[in-house]
């Protein structure tokens, strides 16, 4: 969901790279970074056949455009809804509707195609059928200068007068403001959250929300005047996702990157009439560090009450990375013990928008981006987790799905789910040229559907059973059982000196991860943290440890694997620098619902060099 909006303004877009969502992420001087500073700076399926109601969750649904997948020139879509009928309506560059099939549907606007005068990266359906985009216009670039853009429209794709005398409105919240994310209250007020930068200053913004009306005038029992804003001190602060409780509060998750720091995620909830909500962690406000690089991308609210949210973390490559939290503010101990949970799911991986299915099962979408040689592509990514926080395992067997949809570059911004249980992701596909590139949609199975939403099993068969989920006393750190004994990591609390390869590679003497017993394999990751001289520390390096790599790695079952670590470009340059450093290595090894985790003091020593004949 998020805004496609603003172009170039402070930073430079990358050519070869489109606007992203406009999800604002914290991430150094990577090409994500300059996108998401960029967009701040500048704007600062159908029911399911009988014949497969029941294919593997995770495949392509063939019934969607033949393959499970669409592609349609429009410039990108950054989020989706389906309609009770099973229509498909994706934003982003415009706005295009499909009919349950896959097929554009022309009872929209002629063609199936309708344009806007901004970018629009959210959308929401109103229960008469009509069709709320939110986003961002810009205005002017010297001084900088955009507004929240909203616009309505009729189930036929024309504009609805009856919003704001023209079907669409913009507000000015006092700085660079764009609207990431849009939600519908019950009583048909209007929500938009986002981000308000300070003008010309790419180091200065505040999470940002306002309230309308039905006919698009500004809610004043919202903070006086239908507008709020707010920070987390000096710094960098933007809002990606909103979600409504049950009870008028309202959720903003997204961004917080304190002066001279890196990113974390930031939540907000505010009371129904804008005031912070001070029974949400003391002061309505929290943050999670994940290590190094966070950002919150979206949040979704669960059955019980529970807020999850979602995005990514530097660790040291960007995983998937999830946070849940409950309803009082603090880190929910029942998700994956800590509360917190990261996914590799290769190279780069970023999740932009999260479902959650009515077993409770949470699924997010994204990218990942690989190498070929030396062209980088990128594809649409999924993950789906059990309520426990764990991959659920009978989601494309790993519970993780990559799709290429056929160019170089292709990235899921969007998730929706259909009343026959599917999953349907919309993001952008487009090569390595300079073009804007196309809407692209793709079509999953997603399981059993949801009580009372037909998918019946196909004649002279029986439906599975629905999948159950039994809360354990004990969540995630599973009793081990004769089907699957717990991973073990063998060795000592400390490694001592350990000298690093030219390559940036050491190897952990007398640890091994033991993945004898019976069971399925072993997934592995490490994490190396080193603690830095004074006089070479920053003053932010000396507040918490400097992240210098990591790895991921399998252990099949029957076999012992060694712990072997790579350090970053970067950690290796500060090896090189400083001849040695004093570091821990974290290791994690997890065995289906069993994890172990264990901390090995170490001293890294930088490769000799050698010597010139």
């Amino acid at each position: 969901m998020r805004s496609r909006v603003l172009l170039l303004a402070v930073g430079v877009v990358p050519p070869s790279r489109p606007i992203r969502r406009g999800r604002f992420s914290t991430m150094g001087g990577s090409r994500r970074c300059r996108v998401a500073l960029t967009v701040l700076a500048l704007a600062l399926g159908g029911l399911s056949s009988t014949s497969s109601a029941y294919a593997a969750d995770g495949d392509l649904d063939p019934t969607f455009s033949g393959d499970g997948k669409q592609t349609s020139d429009a410039g990108g879509a950054s989020d989706v809804a389906v309609q009770p009928d099973g229509k498909i309506v994706a934003v982003g560059a415009g706005i295009i509707r499909y009919n349950p099939d896959g097929s554009l549907d022309t009872s929209f606007a002629g063609d199936g195609k309708q344009t806007t005068d901004f970018g629009t990266s959210a959308v929401a359906l109103q229960a008469d059928g009509k069709i709320v985009v939110a986003g961002s216009l810009f205005l002017s670039l010297f001084p900088a200068d955009a507004d929240f853009a909203l616009a309505r429209y009729n189930t036929d794709g024309s504009p609805d007068t009856t919003f704001s005398g023209d079907g669409k409105l913009t507000t000015d919240l006092g700085g660079l403001d764009a609207a990431a994310e849009v939600a519908l209250q019950a009583d048909g007020k209007i929500v938009a959250g986002g981000g308000s930068g300070t003008p010309n200053d790419s180091s200065e913004a505040e999470f940002a929300l306002a309230r309308y009306n039905p006919d698009g005038t500004l809610d004043t029992s919202l903070s006086g005047d239908g507008k709020q804003t707010t920070d987390f001190g000096a710094g960098l602060d933007y809002g990606n996702g909103v979600a409504l409780q049950a009870d008028g509060k309202i959720v903003v998750g997204g961004v917080a990157i304190p002066e001279g720091s890196d990113g974390d995620f930031a939540l907000v909830r505010y009371d129904a009439d804008g005031s912070l909500d001070t029974t949400f962690s003391g002061d309505g406000k929290q943050t999670t560090d994940f290590g190094s690089g966070d950002s919150a991308r979206d949040v979704v609210l669960q059955a019980d009450g529970k807020i999850v949210a979602v995005g990514d973390s530097s660790t040291p490559s960007f995983d998937f990375a999830l946070a849940r939290y409950t309803a009082s503010g603090s880190l929910d101990s029942s998700f994956s013990s800590d509360g917190k949970q990261t996914t590799d799911l290769g190279n780069q991986d970023f999740i932009f928008e999260a479902a959650v299915q009515p077993d409770g099962k949470i699924v997010a979408v994204g990218g990942t981006e690989h190498f070929v040689g030396q062209q980088l592509f990128s594809d649409f990514a999924l993950a789906r987790y059990n309520p426990e926080g764990l991959l659920d395992l009978s989601f494309s067997s790993d519970g993780k799905q990559t799709t290429d949809l056929g160019d170089e570059f292709d990235e899921a911004s969007g998730v929706a789910l259909q009343s026959g249980g599917k999953i349907v992701a919309a993001g952008v596909s487009r090569g390595a040229s300079s073009d804007a590139g196309n809407f692209a949609l793709a079509r999953y199975q997603g399981g059993s559907p949801p009580p009372g939403t037909g998918g019946s099993p196909p004649p002279g068969t029986t439906a599975p059973p629905a999948p159950q989920f039994q809360p354990s006393p004990e969540p995630f750190i599973a009793p081990p059982s004769a089907a699957t004994d717990p991973p073990g990591i063998g060795g000592p609390s400390s490694a001592g000196t350990l000298a690093v390869s030219s390559k940036g590679l050491f190897t952990l003497r007398r640890h091994a991860i033991d993945c004898t017993g019976p069971g399925p394999d072993c997934a592995a990751k490490t994490s190396v943290t080193g603690s830095l001289p004074a006089s070479t520390a920053s003053s932010s390096a000396r507040r918490k440890a400097v992240k210098l790599g990591g790895s991921s790695f399998k252990v099949k079952a029957g076999q012992r694997g060694k712990v072997k670590v790579k350090l970053t470009r970067k950690g290796f340059k500060l090896l090189n620098r400083l001849k040695g450093i004093k570091a821990k290595v974290t290791i994690t090894a997890r065995r289906g619902a069993i994890s172990k985790k264990k901390t090995v003091k170490v001293t890294l020593k930088a490769p000799k060099k050698k010597k010139k004949k």
